[in-house]
Formats: C-alpha cells, sequence, structure tokens
C-alpha cells in the first residue's frame, strides 16, 4: 500500500447523516458540500442500529483516509499484523 496514490473511486467525503423526515426513521448519508444523497439506511432495523449505521457510513471517508495514513508510520514496519489488518480494510473498501 505505500506509495500508493490511486485516486478515489468514491464519491468523496466529507459525509454526513440527517434524519429523511420526522415522519421516518431512516438516515440519508450525503456529502457536505453538496448535498448529494449516497446512501439511505433502511426501516428494518431498529432505530439506534440504523443511528449507528448512519454515523459508521457517514465516517468512512475519514476512517479510510486515517487507515491509509496509519499505514504509512514507521511504526507500522515493526507490526506486521496491524498493517496486515490495515491493509485488508483499505483493499475492502477500495477493490482494486
Amino acid at each position: 500500500m505505500k506509495g500508493n496514490t490511486m485516486t478515489a473511486k468514491h464519491t468523496p467525503g466529507p459525509w454526513e447523516y440527517a434524519k429523511t423526515s420526522s415522519l421516518d426513521d431512516r438516515y440519508d448519508i450525503f456529502v457536505s458540500q453538496t448535498g448529494w444523497t449516497v446512501a439511505r439506511t433502511v426501516n428494518n432495523a431498529h432505530i439506534e442500529a440504523r443511528n449507528a449505521n448512519a454515523r459508521l457510513i457517514a465516517a468512512a471517508p475519514e476512517l479510510l483516509e486515517a487507515c491509509k495514513s496509519a499505514l504509512r508510520l514507521d511504526y507500522m514496519q515493526e507490526h506486521n499484523a496491524l498493517a496486515d489488518q490495515l491493509s485488508a480494510a483499505i483493499a475492502k473498501a477500495e477493490v482494486i
């Protein structure tokens, strides 16, 4: 992963989330700058789970960048298991 200069294929962040309406318990996850919706939670989970899912999805772009930054640290050279875990998470997000 070190030195990877691929551009993101996902919608750039930051993303935010909000309830779709006061009559609905679904959440929209959207691009902060444009308001474009990138995802929506569904009503098949408990309200706390929908809220937690929306927060996690909205944090995805920042989490991906944090993983990439952590992988570039010299510290990772000595911690192969953690580096492998970060690399796997990045690969799962980017499907190269």
